[in-house]
């Protein structure tokens, strides 16, 4: 399922992505889709991160610690 979305851009946005999209002839919304996507993505795995390190319970490693730990 899909949904319309309305996004209003400044000027200077709306003529940047106006170059951008006519030099590589591409739709504004084939520009705009990946990115939001890749954008949430990298939100999630975050989320994800902040999840797996409060069940360790905040613990932090020291830089000497790190290097071992990856076997470096």
């Amino acid at each position: 399922m899909t949904q319309d979305i309305t996004i209003h851009f400044d000027e200077a946005t709306e003529t940047l992505l106006s170059a951008y999209t006519t030099a590589h002839h591409i739709s504004k919304s084939d520009f705009i889709k990946p990115a939001v996507a890749e954008k949430l993505a990298d939100w999630d795995e975050g989320q994800a991160a902040d999840q797996e390190w409060k069940k360790d319970h905040c613990k932090t490693m020291s830089w000497s610690e790190t290097v071992q730990d990856l076997g470096l």
